[in-house]
């Protein structure tokens, strides 16, 4: 290996190093406005996510890191599948932006399948309101409610997975 070979290799990492880093980042973003649209749009309770951590409410902070390990575990395997390309060719961008909508898609089902986690447990919980709770700083329900939401991403990203293209 001469030295511009070498010198092509890293800068070739670096590059999927900051693909992965933006969609990483662009992933959790649309994860979290997606996350407090929806609790408001389905009577779970508003949740004004801003707001409440402003205050210093442990609670929502709590919620928060679930839902948002919960998105990056749901789309690591495709941004996992974008930087584990061998090289830079005709397909890589084809890869990219299909990685791109996978992400997309993975934050959706990630958000939609929280949102129902919580639909549930509402329903078990007897009209109980889970939002309510978090949002009056309820740190013993922020918690139960990141885990459980940190368990269903586990599961989902076994699915998600399935849809990621294969490395070329």
């Amino acid at each position: 290996m001469d030295l511009f070979q070498g010198t092509l290799e890293v800068l070739l990492v670096i590059i999927k190093v900051l693909i992965g880093v933006v969609l990483a980042v662009v992933a959790v973003n649309i994860g979290l406005v997606f996350f407090e649209k929806i609790t408001q749009m389905g009577k779970m309770g508003e949740l004004n996510i801003l707001k409440e951590l402003e205050q210093g409410n442990a609670a929502v902070a709590i919620l928060m890191i679930g839902v948002i390990l919960a998105i990056a575990i749901v789309i690591r395997s495709g941004i996992a599948s974008l930087v584990e390309i061998p090289s830079f060719n005709i397909d890589y961008a084809w890869n990219v932006a299909w990685g791109f909508s996978q992400m997309l898609l993975s934050v959706v089902l990630a958000i939609i399948s929280i949102y129902l986690a919580l639909w549930i447990l509402k329903r078990f919980m007897e009209g109980k309101d889970i939002i309510g709770d978090i949002k009056d700083g309820n740190i013993a329900m922020g918690i139960v409610i990141a885990g459980i939401v940190i368990s269903i991403a586990l599961i989902i990203e076994i699915s998600v997975a399935g849809i990621t293209p294969p490395v070329s």
